[in-house]
């Protein structure tokens, strides 16, 4: 904020600290201000806290260096009013209880009434701030150097030794070569960079009301800022993603938001892109616990960005709009502690030195981007097993992770995400699809950025990602457009309501009805024409004791069972999942994948029925011999059948088309194998009666036996074309979805799912086929005793005509001759 427009905002008489000077504050580098400076001692003022910790400060202006140091009316750190009390600095500079740390603790202790562990805090922080060793003082672990302005270069491997050496500017040159002469002296240089917070207040009063607020940290700016104005609902700069809040210039903007995870650098520079003179974030998330508000991550702001609690929602969210407020934010200083517990810087070129460690890039922002970050350990559960979901998701806040967090999370921590039994996913979800050369490779969630149901739960990479989530994610990390990673998720996106290609390729809800209806009117179709074949094949009792008859009622009976299944589509199916037409749960959906399964059992009794043409027509086996061999034709496709069913119950789910065993591969194995035993039993039929044709031309009787073997063969033929016609299709879609191809071919895909039910209407038109053949054979043969009946009722006709005439030429008069009942003659003739 210019400095003008602050004195003005001062001076109209908002807020009475009309007096402070303001400096520019870098919190990056605020607190070298108290590295030794002209003075062999440290310039740091040590406090005990609020929480009885031993805080080292590192104030701004150096009017707050004079007793009582920080004794102010109100202090907030971390979002909390603090009182830092005692305060003092080190003994040489300032003697007010001493001239060492021990006489100092005393006095204090005596006081202020310290508790021991308190007095203890304060001794070691004095110890460590004003008695340790400075450049070329001999070093240990017993014996440090002087916190934040020098460190142990340790020179062995024990830690035993070394020699001080004054911190560097950067913590990267920790890394550099010949500057450190150990591993132990390399981390004890990263601990040179304390890790510090603000130290400083806030006020916002709307019309006179004043509201408890806390002021953003880590910002580049200056330490004090102060505006005013109306206030204005800017929360689509986060809901919505917006560039600009319109209409917000000289207004107070209010971003109501329900998540941490926002970048507030990226939404404090949207804000004053929008001519926005200060920021109110509405932090809805917290429950109304008290407020502390995130890190700016060292970037710089140019107006007030403060924090109000979710006690004051409801009036900001109704009342507030429109009323002018006046808000002030002071930084006194920094609060530092040791870095030791935090871990080391690591960026792109210093990386994490542990192989359990990963660099997550979320402390200093550079020109819109992260740049560094402390090193984290790799994601673990309470039982220490890896969560490798953990670096994609942060779900303690519900966010999706920065690319360069991702990335580094997922190359270090080798966080490989499983899919499990999802026939059409990848093997896993990693990191080489990651870091697009160009912006046009990149893959979009929702590529429109249309995500209708933010709020629905996606499936695929857990139970608790949400759809904006999913969103956020695809946009914060570079995926290849062309990897089957963003092709899976743009699959399943249809979910969050996103246009585009559907699933299964259905993109209107027209497509999505048909991809139910259709194999639901094609199951129904299977179900009578198998049921056609069960009541037909058992109905009497000479067809009952055929073992064909038998097979092919068995055959139908589970065929009927699949049909069924099938025909629910859909309708078993969870509702979670969005398809049209689902009204299940898991449940409903393991029932239906079950039963489909046990319908498979009717293509399995189909090689049965395959067999049972070999072994008659190959080698000549009767009834007899058959039928003492009869379990061997039901036993082993039933048995397989149903192992199957059950093996495959924690597989099963949704398929999109209905429910079934997702796994990849392996269920449509048997079903293969049974396709090609079929083939090859059948090419061993056909060859030979080729060949037993050609040695039976020369004999009459033989040649009856091979016409009426050729018409066996021929039916056999045909019900195993009607087994290639129902599961072809349906098999190389399988392959297709497993491989990563064919998502999208709705035409293709609806084939497929309407042919895979017909399998018993298939069946029934190959049983009746004989009949129609037999049919169309009579009426060929009775076709000349029709023929010689029509030429006689004819001339009967004729000579009728002939009497009638010459009667009546003779006599004058009509005659009325018995004529034979033609219709009669022709029944009696035709029979």
């Amino acid at each position: 904020m210019p400095l003008a427009q602050r004195d003005s905002v001062v001076a109209n008489g908002f807020f009475p600290h009309n007096n402070i000077s303001s400096h520019y504050y870098n919190p990056q580098t605020s607190w070298r201000r108290c590295d030794a400076k002209g003075s062999y001692f440290s310039r740091w003022i040590m406090c005990l806290g609020s929480q009885g910790e031993a805080i080292s400060l590192c104030p701004v202006d150096e009017q707050f260096r004079e007793p009582p140091y920080l004794k102010m009316t109100r202090t907030y750190h971390s979002g909390s009013e603090v009182s830092f009390q005692p305060c003092f600095q080190c003994p040489e500079l300032d003697s007010i209880y001493g001239h060492d740390c021990a006489t100092s603790i005393k006095n204090m202790t005596q006081i202020f009434d310290l508790t021991v562990a308190n007095a203890s805090s304060l001794l070691d922080m004095c110890t460590k701030m004003c008695d340790n060793g400075f450049e070329g003082d001999y070093c240990s672990v017993e014996e440090p150097c002087s916190a934040y302005s020098h460190f142990c270069d340790f020179s062995d491997a024990q830690n035993d030794l070394g020699v001080c050496q004054k911190c560097p500017k950067e913590i990267s040159d920790c890394y550099g070569k010949g500057f450190i002469t150990s591993e132990a002296g390399r981390r004890n240089c990263v601990e040179c960079e304390p890790q510090c917070d603000d130290v400083g207040w806030s006020t916002l009063i709307v019309e006179e009301k004043e509201i408890p607020s806390d002021f953003m940290h880590l910002a580049i700016q200056e330490s004090y800022l102060a505006a005013s104005g109306p206030i204005t609902d800017c929360s689509d700069l986060v809901r919505h993603s917006v560039d600009k809040c319109i209409g917000a210039g000289g207004k107070v903007c209010l971003v109501d938001v329900s998540t941490r995870h926002i970048k507030y650098w990226e939404l404090s520079q949207k804000a004053e892109n929008s001519g926005c003179v200060a920021i109110i974030l509405n932090a809805t998330y917290n429950n109304g616990r008290p407020i502390a508000c995130g890190s700016h991550s060292y970037d710089e702001l140019g107006v007030p960005f403060i924090c109000i609690s979710n006690n004051n929602t409801n009036y900001f969210q109704k009342d507030a709009i429109g009323k002018t407020a006046a808000i002030e934010v002071n930084i006194l200083g920094q609060a530092c502690h040791n870095n030791s517990n935090q871990g080391t810087i690591c960026s792109e070129n210093v990386p994490c030195a542990s192989k359990n460690e990963f660099c997550p890039f979320d402390r200093k922002v550079v020109n819109g981007d992260y740049e560094d970050g402390w090193c984290d350990r790799c994601p673990i559960d309470g039982n220490g097993n890896p969560v490798p979901l953990s670096c994609y998701f942060d779900f303690s806040e519900g966010y999706a992770r920065d690319s360069k967090y991702v990335i580094d999370c997922v190359k270090s921590c080798d966080a490989q995400i499983k899919f499990g039994s999802c026939k059409f996913c990848p093997d896993g979800l990693n990191a080489i699809d990651f870091d697009v050369a160009h912006g046009d490779e990149k893959c979009h969630f929702c590529p429109n950025y249309d995500v209708r149901y933010p709020d629905r739960l996606f499936p695929l990479f857990g139970d608790n990602i949400t759809c904006w989530q999913m969103q956020a994610f695809y946009e914060s990390v570079d995926i290849d457009k062309n990897s089957q990673n963003c092709a899976l998720a743009q699959k399943m996106n249809y979910i969050c309501g996103c246009e585009g290609l559907g699933y299964a390729g259905a993109s209107t809800e027209s497509k999505q009805a048909l991809l139910v209806w259709l194999p639901r009117a094609m199951a129904i179709l299977s179900m009578f024409g198998s049921s056609f074949i069960v009541f037909d094949a058992l109905r009497t009792k000479r067809k009952r004791g055929k073992l064909l008859n038998q097979m092919l009622s068995t055959l139908s009976f589970f065929d009927i069972l699949g049909s069924i299944a099938y025909a629910f589509t859909t309708l078993p199916t969870p509702d979670s999942d969005y398809l049209y037409g689902s009204k299940g749960n898991k449940k409903t959906c393991l029932a239906q994948g079950f039963f489909i399964q046990i319908g498979t059992i009717a293509c399995f009794l189909n090689v049965s029925i395959s067999m049972y043409y070999l072994l008659t027509i190959k080698y000549g086996w009767k009834h007899e011999k058959l039928n003492r061999k009869r379990a061997w034709f039901f036993f082993p496709p039933i048995v397989i059948g149903i192992v199957f069913a059950f093996v495959g119950i924690p597989f099963y789910d949704n398929l999109f088309l209905w429910c079934n065993n997702s796994a990849r591969y392996w269920p449509e194995i048997p079903v293969i194998l049974a396709i090609v035993f079929a083939t090859v039993i059948m090419c061993t039929i056909a060859i030979d009666v080729r060949k037993k044709s050609h040695t039976s031309a020369r004999h009459s009787l033989r040649r009856k036996s091979m016409a009426l073997s050729r018409m066996v063969f021929k039916q056999a033929l045909w019900f195993t074309g009607a087994f290639y016609v129902t599961w072809v299709p349906y098999l190389a879609m399988q392959y297709m979805w497993t491989t990563g191809t064919a998502f999208y071919v709705y035409g293709f895909i609806l084939y497929a799912a309407s042919s895979v039910p017909l399998q018993g209407f298939w069946n029934f038109v190959v049983y009746v086929r004989p009949r129609y053949l037999n049919d169309a054979k009579a009426s060929r043969l009775t076709a000349p005793i029709r023929s010689r009946a029509t030429t006689l009722r004819t001339s009967i006709g004729r000579l009728s005509s002939s009497l009638r005439h010459l009667v009546e030429t003779k006599t004058g008069r009509h005659a009325n001759p018995v004529i034979p009942n033609v219709g009669e003659l022709d029944r009696d003739q035709t029979l």
